[in-house]
């Protein structure tokens, strides 16, 4: 459609002009094959334009849904229970002690939501008309489903893959083993790592590996050098690499075997075994004086035969173990490349999909962010959508709250909101969400805390009796609540806190006394770390990271890390890069390319994300996709988002055209934000197929939406004018101009 010259005149005369020049697409709308709640948008949009539509939609051949105003309300809400602790995002203690009645009120942090255990009951759904932003056309459109028959929508899940690297029987090994193939390429790949990268023994036993089983030309000599020459782990990944390239390798195995090495002599005679009808009768001439040795070679026989029937030994092991980490690395699973498989089980998972989208889009600061999330949370489904909102509209959660018409559904949701907003430290806008948590005893000493910084001393009062409670967790909690709030008065009732007989409860006292500026308690604060007890000083550690908000703790903070070691220095090392000490990435580096990580892992990555090197970046590339959980993958694809690495941005291609509605809008808006409005136009020209009408007009939506009016004269020169993604596009720029 030609641009007319006085385009942006018109629209500054008048907000709806340019509404009006694209009102004959609410005339098709009804054409298309979607569902009723599409015709409940365009009508709405055609009273803003002042035209007329059809009321009923055209015939279709799929059930049109129907537009409901408000969400059903449940027949009756799953209780859900959450196992309270006393620690936070960094640092947890459970509490066992109590009945269930009486729930420890500190800071509880969930099972974590991304392994789709925690919280996952349906809930109560929301039952309100107005939402967030002023924007209804937005929320009308979200009730857009495919309902087309496709091929896509009939895909299943991938098994999850990243159960392969857990496989511990037997049986299951074996059956893995099956699963794996290498070509030319992992011959090239490996070589190129053995030269360039500073691998561990291990991983140039992989690598040696790697050569052998893909038969490189020439490169039985390097084996053969690397077999007689190397370290023992190297040397017993080279030699069982010669005996996957075959009989060629018989004489220089014999060689060896012959020389009694007790260190390699298992891995010798399984190479031989495994060369070929040469090679066993080899194993056999050798083994004939030595009857366990003899016994041993029947043994490895039998596995080369039937593995199955076959018994476990330190060789095997170690040639199914490299064996295995050789295809990951250079070769194949089920006939793909371990990563890509990899990659399609987590697009395939929608908690992965959603954790990464709904919590990074969360920070977007474009209009109609809220609604979306909004209607995510609405929606009900997992707990990211929680988090996603308690970081984009904390106000409104609270405001809704307290209007009664929402609420959280259970123990599990309260503590996942607690740990987000301790994890974000809001301002006064959470002040209402908070004040409703007061009143919820499994996170209210967490609330008070979090108000008490805000400056509300008012609710100091609620935790005093918790200074005497029975249970540990109360005390410790109060302690902690009451270091925030900034009134000296507390001093002398923590005093008391010093000397009780949970070394927790003792630095939790200790560390309010110092955060409330009593001199005396640094100079102890300095002597444990300088000359305490192991269990002392690794408690204050963990006090002073719980409260590294506060900037007057960082010197602290950085004097126990030069006094800690194992998990706990790697643990005040994230910390410390998550306040911007540069100089402690190095650690975490090592730690995560060691697999060291452990459940930190996901924290450290998040820490690595903020402001990264290029080596950060580079480490975070090679982590992503990981088999070892859901929790660290959404860590990682959250970082690759944040800083618009392509793999990221391969996640958000995928939910756009893969994910309900308001995550494909929202994956929209962030791929927008990495790349600008052109990369939605690029998106939409290079649709995967199958792809519905439905998507197109999910898509097309989301252009008009992020790009407005302009954008969607673009696109009316780009496709003709019944194209469903043109109506989509028209639909999502009336909705921006509502916001």
């Amino acid at each position: 459609m030609p641009r007319r010259p006085d385009f942006e005149a018109e629209r500054g005369l008048n907000p709806l002009a340019p509404q009006r020049r694209y009102k004959h697409y609410l005339t098709v709308i009804p054409s298309i094959d979607i569902p009723n709640s599409v015709l409940a948008l365009a009508v709405a949009a055609a009273a803003l334009c002042g035209c007329r539509t059809p009321t009923e939609p055209a015939a279709t051949t799929e059930p049109a849904l129907q537009v409901e105003l408000m969400p059903p309300v449940p027949a009756g809400e799953e209780s859900e229970t959450a196992r309270p602790s006393t620690g936070t995002a960094q640092a947890q203690s459970t509490v066992a002690e109590g009945s269930p009645a009486d729930p420890a009120p500190a800071e509880v942090r969930p099972e974590s939501d991304s392994n789709g255990q925690a919280g996952e009951g349906s809930g109560t759904a929301p039952a309100i008309e107005a939402q967030p932003g002023g924007s209804t056309l937005a929320n009308s459109a979200a009730e857009i489903e495919d309902q087309d028959s496709s091929p896509k929508s009939a895909t299943k899940p991938m098994p999850d893959v990243r159960r392969l690297a857990k496989t511990v029987t037997w049986e299951g090994l074996l059956e893995r083993d099956l699963r794996l193939s290498f070509g030319p390429a992992t011959a090239l790949r490996a070589a190129a790592d053995l030269e360039r990268l500073p691998l561990d023994a291990e991983g140039r036993a992989v690598c040696l590996f790697a050569l052998g089983s893909s038969s490189l030309r020439g490169g039985r000599e390097l084996l053969e050098s690397w077999a007689s020459e190397g370290g023992t782990v190297e040397r017993q990944g080279a030699i069982l690499a010669l005996g996957e390239m075959g009989s060629a390798s018989v004489p220089f195995l014999q060689g060896l075997a012959e020389q009694l090495d007790l260190d390699l002599m298992g891995h010798i005679f399984l190479a031989l075994v495994r060369s070929g009808e040469r090679g066993r009768q080899a194993a056999l001439d050798v083994s004939q004086s030595n009857a366990r040795l003899m016994v041993f070679t029947g043994r490895l026989i039998k596995f080369a035969d039937t593995p199955e029937d076959a018994g476990a030994s330190p060789p095997v092991e170690d040639y199914l173990r490299w064996r295995w980490k050789a295809a990951k690395a250079y070769g194949l699973v089920d006939g793909q490349s371990f990563e890509e498989l990899l990659t399609r089980s987590l697009y395939n998972d929608p908690d992965f999909l959603s954790n990464v989208v709904l919590r990074s889009a969360a920070k977007l600061s474009l209009p109609g962010v809220r609604d979306h999330i909004f209607e995510a949370l609405r929606e009900g489904q997992g707990m990211a959508r929680l988090r996603a909102a308690v970081i984009a509209m904390p106000d409104v959660l609270g405001d809704l709250l307290q209007a009664g018409e929402w609420e959280p559904s259970g123990g599990a949701e309260w503590a996942t909101i607690l740990l987000e907003l301790g994890l974000q430290r809001p301002g006064i806008e959470a002040y209402p969400l908070l004040e409703s948590a007061l009143s919820v005893p499994l996170v209210r000493q967490g609330a008070v805390e979090l108000l008490l910084n805000m400056g509300d001393q008012d609710v100091a009062i609620l935790v005093e009796k918790d200074l005497y409670h029975a249970r540990s967790a109360y005390r410790w909690g109060a302690a902690r609540a009451l270091g925030s709030s900034g009134d000296r008065r507390w001093i002398t009732d923590l005093a008391r806190l010093r000397e009780d007989l949970d070394v927790e409860v003792r630095s939790a006292a200790l560390v309010a006394q110092l955060r409330l500026g009593y001199s005396p308690a640094e100079e102890f604060v300095r002597q444990i770390i300088a000359s305490g007890e192991e269990e002392e000083r690794d408690s204050l550690a963990t006090e002073l990271m719980l409260v590294s908000h506060d900037s007057r703790m960082l010197s602290f903070l950085e004097q126990c890390y030069s006094i800690t070691s194992g998990d706990l220095r790697l643990r005040v090392a994230t910390e410390l890069t998550l306040l911007g000490r540069a100089s402690y990435r190095d650690d975490l580096r090592e730690a995560l390319l060691s697999e060291r990580g452990g459940t930190l892992a996901p924290r450290m990555v998040t820490a690595l994300g903020q402001l990264p090197t290029y080596a950060d970046i580079e480490l975070l590339e090679a982590l992503y996709p990981s088999e070892e959980g859901l929790e660290l993958n959404v860590a990682l694809g959250i970082a690759l988002v944040k800083n618009s690495h392509p793999k990221g941005i391969a996640i958000l291609r995928k939910s756009i055209w893969d994910s309900p509605w308001n995550q494909s809008v929202l994956a929209a808006g962030l791929l927008k934000h990495a790349r600008g409005i052109a990369a939605l136009r690029d998106e939409l020209d290079g649709a995967p197929t199958p792809v519905t009408r439905s998507d197109l007009f999910r898509v097309g939506f989301a252009i008009g939406e992020w790009g407005g009016v302009r954008e969607l004269e673009i696109l009316a020169q780009r496709r003709p004018s019944g194209d469903p993604a043109l109506h989509g596009a028209y639909l999502g720029a009336m909705s921006a101009r509502t916001q």
